[in-house]
């Protein structure tokens, strides 16, 4: 999938944040240095390079456009400290930080700049400046509209490189969506610059923007549409249940799919966790009686509703996974800070753009 060319990067994105670094006493010149830069599994926007009396120190950039809800704030500190574990320096250039999201980046060591005028930088040992609390000034558009049936066609966009040459009628069924409401999607990405119409296919303009909302969208819309509930089971273990569960799905003839932190284990084998996230595609009262499962808030099996084909991604033992895009958000979603790691390891094997 390809990035946004660099004059886009350039004369859309940066300018805005390189007047605020200009702005700073410490700074002779800030330019964006280079067009587009990887490190390791991660693709970053440009670098920037940062002039000083006393030397130059170069940034790759990270740009987010759209507010940084929870989860894109943790991949951002875990991209940072990725960066920084092999010797580089990230910059985020953030529409708008508010106060609190500020604090959590600067505490974690993220250096960024918003368009407030909010900036964390740290040219060690020479230059240090901070500046918080700053508000967003500017009117700024309602963002776009998002439902559940456009972040479940945005997955299908994500789990599959084909998508973008698929029919309408495949992209509804593999997003477990109407044709109606797949184009409708389409014919707003367009309209978004998300997606541009190149004739016999569509093309994702920015990986970046869509993955943000995977993450933001998963957690705020889509997740608690599709919770069915929690509950406990009577079996003592979770590999009991997961026999039982299954058992069920196989003499019943329907699929069931894990997700979260037992995905992630049969993936990789690096992360599990006690509790059990799991995609159905049966009625929820039949599951539920047969496998005994009790209704609790804190139980530690959370049942969601099974949505097209990304849901049912691979088959391991017996057991469908959702696709790596959906377990990803799962484990971005938990507040377990290995959980998050974990969700790290994941995106390098098998979100990589």
């Amino acid at each position: 999938m390809n990035r946004l060319s660099g004059n886009e990067v350039r004369s859309e994105f940066l300018d805005p944040w390189l007047a605020e670094l200009n702005a700073l006493p410490f700074v002779s010149d800030a330019t964006c240095f280079q067009e587009q830069q990887s490190l390791g599994h991660f693709s970053f926007d440009a670098i920037v390079r940062i002039e000083t009396p006393v030397g130059i120190c170069d940034y790759l950039i990270e740009v987010k456009r759209s507010y940084l809800d929870t989860s894109v704030t943790r991949h951002v500190q875990a991209v940072a400290e990725e960066v920084a574990r092999q010797g580089g320096k990230m910059l985020l250039l953030a529409r708008y930080l508010p106060l609190p999201t500020a604090r959590q980046l600067m505490e974690a060591g993220v250096a960024f700049v918003d368009m407030a005028g909010n900036i964390h930088l740290n040219l060690a040992p020479n230059y240090y400046w901070a500046v918080l609390g700053n508000r967003e000034q500017v009117f700024v558009a309602s963002p776009p509209v998002r439902t559940p049936s456009t972040l479940q066609v945005f997955f299908a966009m994500a789990a599959n490189s084909k998508a973008e040459r698929w029919t309408v009628r495949k992209l509804a069924a593999q997003a477990g969506v109407s044709k109606s409401k797949a184009a409708k999607t389409l014919s707003d990405c367009l309209q978004e610059r998300m997606i541009h119409d190149l004739g016999d296919r569509f093309q994702i303009s920015n990986p970046h923007h869509l993955a943000d909302d995977l993450l933001s969208g998963y957690r705020q819309i889509l997740r608690p549409r599709l919770t069915i509930g929690r509950f406990r089971s009577p079996q003592r273990t979770t590999e009991e249940f997961l026999a039982q569960l299954r058992e069920t799905a196989h003499s019943g003839g329907f699929r069931v799919a894990l997700s979260g932190g037992h995905a992630a284990y049969r993936l990789q084998g690096l992360y599990s966790e006690r509790v059990v996230t799991v995609f159905v595609e049966r009625s929820s009262e039949e599951l539920c009686k047969t496998l005994r499962l009790l209704p609790d808030r804190e139980g530690p099996i959370t049942l969601l509703k099974g949505f097209g084909e990304v849901a049912f991604w691979r088959k391991i033992d017996d057991l469908y996974l959702a696709h790596p895009w959906l377990v990803y958000a799962e484990l971005m979603f938990g507040r377990d800070p290995r959980s998050q790691k974990a969700a790290e390891e994941l995106r390098k094997e098998f979100l990589v753009s």
